[in-house]
């Protein structure tokens, strides 16, 4: 498992499994990350600046943005008074796959 995986993890350390699916969660989980990233060095180079982990992040990321843009459109639809149905299920989905790190590489 990756240092930027595990970084990830550490910034989520208290969460629960009601909580995987808030994009506004993992929001703030990410900004931990990308500050434990900033401080954390291996071989005296901070993890932020090895591309490897700066491509991983980025990657998470994208994933964290999409989820916050998925909620933001089920939100419209609710306002509407229209039904999410399935669509729903993939907040939960998406935030447990990226606090798992299953994002594809």
């Amino acid at each position: 498992m990756s240092i930027a995986v595990n970084l990830f993890k550490l910034g989520a350390i208290g969460c629960n499994v009601g909580l995987l699916g808030d994009p506004n969660k993992l929001i703030h989980r990410l900004a931990r990350v990308i500050e434990l990233m900033k401080k954390t060095t291996l071989n005296g180079v901070r993890i932020i600046e090895i591309p490897e982990y700066r491509d991983r992040l980025l990657r998470i990321q994208g994933e964290v943005l999409a989820s916050k843009f998925h909620g933001l459109r089920l939100l419209t639809e609710q306002a509407k008074g229209e039904e999410s149905g399935v669509s729903r299920l993939i907040v939960k989905l998406n935030g447990t796959m990226i606090a798992q790190g299953a994002i594809p590489k």
